[in-house]
């Protein structure tokens, strides 16, 4: 009798473990066939077109900044500082700038980091871009004529701080003008006060990468803050000693550039913040379906992606409904992970499912505006110039964008 019992007990357990092994599907569990149905645009026609276009950054005390020439792309850095009336009656000695390495490097690390410090005389606000600050006004028109400093190194070779010798002249302006300023000379409304004690850093043509250096995000300029500083000797008079001043910048940003993509392309890239833009029609479901999952899967092209030192990002992330025109991740609503496992050639949206969902309810065609920020974070958009390009709809139907929708059909009342 026992033996019996224990053969039963044996089948049971077998029939169950067998069960439990089953591979997961893309719902994690079995889809019993009569209550769901999937569809894909392998068959259907979900996905109909694609594009890309690029939205230009204000990118004010981001935490991160980049200088140089890689390739098509450019970057040029506006840093600024606080007035300095201390020094009025002093005998400027010295002036170094210190800059906070990143590790960040787009292009080859052999090749020459090389810039040219000026001050600028353009006005830098915080919401200028690129193409409002030097697109508007051309490079050259930038930088006042007298050159303050230079930095030539391997970009490999640039060490944790990189410390540049400044003429002393720099601060000697901004000490002039400090005076004006707290003398209440110049008029509250005089253009100067928006660009005066900042400094440009100018890639010249030697410059072959892109190096980035770090800023406290949001301006801190306390002594903890790794804020690109001018350390300033100086003496005052009747002292015998000479005395320093750390002064930290207030602001420090980058305007990038870089060729514009392809009209019909799926590219995304962070620091010139190029965005994608993929449209939905799933009007080919059954009316009243009730969406159980939505899988969405982005190929990427990376034979045409440019990575730098940092390598190749786990991360893509989607908002839904939203245009070129409107922003992006203007909040958190509605805003999906793609990750890309490694060794892996996509991105993987494991649910857009309530994008999916509210495009069924609308019974109008919906869309999903893909961005590259690194760490999976909309705040750290700023952060690279790496570019990703994903295939389109151009490309094999093994490559082309997949969404997958599980759904139920709701019972027929009457």
């Amino acid at each position: 009798m026992t033996k019996i019992l224990l053969q039963v007990l044996f089948v049971v357990l077998s029939l169950y473990f067998i069960g439990c092994n089953e591979q997961p599907t893309e719902l994690g569990y079995k889809i019993d066939s009569v209550t769901f149905t999937a569809i894909s645009n392998k068959d259907n026609n979900l996905i109909t077109d694609g594009a890309s276009q690029k939205y230009y950054l204000s990118p004010f005390n981001q935490g991160v900044f980049h200088v140089g020439n890689s390739g098509e792309y450019a970057s040029y850095p506006i840093i600024r500082y606080g007035e300095v009336l201390k020094l009025a009656d002093a005998e400027i000695i010295s002036a170094t700038l210190h800059l906070i390495n990143s590790n960040y490097v787009l292009g080859d690390t052999n090749a020459l980091q090389s810039f040219e410090i000026y001050e600028v005389q353009q006005p830098i606000l915080p919401s200028s871009t690129y193409e409002t600050v030097f697109k508007a006004n051309g490079v050259e028109a930038v930088y006042k004529d007298e050159l303050m400093g230079s930095f030539e190194m391997i970009s490999k070779d640039i060490e944790d701080t990189t410390r540049i010798d400044l003429k002393t002249q720099l601060i000697k302006n901004w000490v002039a003008f400090s005076i004006l300023d707290t003398g209440s000379t110049l008029d509250t409304n005089d253009i100067r006060r928006k660009y005066s004690y900042s400094i440009g850093l100018k890639p010249t043509a030697n410059s072959k990468v892109i190096n980035g250096f770090l800023s406290d995000r949001i301006g801190n300029s306390g002594l903890d803050a790794p804020n690109p500083y001018i350390q300033i000797v100086y003496k005052m008079k009747d002292s015998t000693t000479n005395d320093t001043m750390n002064l930290r910048s207030n602001i420090a940003a980058f305007y990038a550039e870089g060729p514009t993509p392809e009209a019909k392309s799926l590219t995304v890239q962070s620091g010139l913040s190029v965005r994608s833009l993929l449209n939905f029609d799933i009007s080919s479901l059954p009316k009243y379906s009730s969406v159980v999952k939505a899988v969405l899967k982005v190929y990427v092209d990376d034979s045409r992606s440019i990575y730098s030192s940092m390598g190749k990002d786990s991360f893509l992330l989607a908002q839904k409904d939203l245009d070129f025109d409107s922003g992006f991740f203007l909040d958190n609503k509605n805003i999906y992970l793609g990750l890309r496992a490694a060794g892996t050639n996509y991105y993987r949206f494991s649910s857009v499912t309530s994008a999916v969902e509210d495009w069924v309810k609308t019974g109008e065609p919906g869309s999903l505006l893909l961005n590259y920020s690194p760490n999976g974070n909309p705040n750290d958009s700023y952060q690279r110039l790496d570019r990703y390009y994903l295939y389109g709809g151009e490309a094999d139907s093994a490559l082309r964008p997949e969404l997958t929708i599980f759904y139920a059909k709701r019972p027929d009342f009457k």
